[in-house]
């Protein structure tokens, strides 16, 4: 997902899923986490996004090891989870509860 930042071409904004840094006024952005707090800044910062989010995006689980962010952006991607019940989660009870689920 590609962002533009015409008001701050060198902004640095820090997620959960590490920081955004724009060069020139633009940046990619490569995973769903990022691209919501990006999202979420509103017109104070004049942050756009000029290529929508994908529509494939996997429904899979992320992995273990992933960082706890990736598991948040999963469970309200693909669970309808609310980011901040989703947020107070720990990555333990994240993926117990939107883990895969022993057969």
């Amino acid at each position: 997902m590609t962002f533009r930042c015409d008001r701050y071409p060198q902004l640095q904004v820090w997620t959960e899923a590490g920081t955004v840094h724009f060069r020139d006024g633009q940046a990619e952005v490569p995973n769903i986490v990022q691209a919501e707090t990006l999202r979420g800044l509103g017109n104070e910062y004049g942050v756009v996004e000029v290529s929508p989010a994908e529509p494939d995006a996997p429904n899979e689980p992320p992995a273990p090891s992933a960082v706890k962010a990736e598991w948040v952006g999963y469970a309200v991607r693909v669970h309808d989870a609310d980011p901040d019940e989703a947020e107070a989660l720990t990555k333990a009870d994240l993926i117990e509860k939107y883990g895969p689920k022993p057969e």
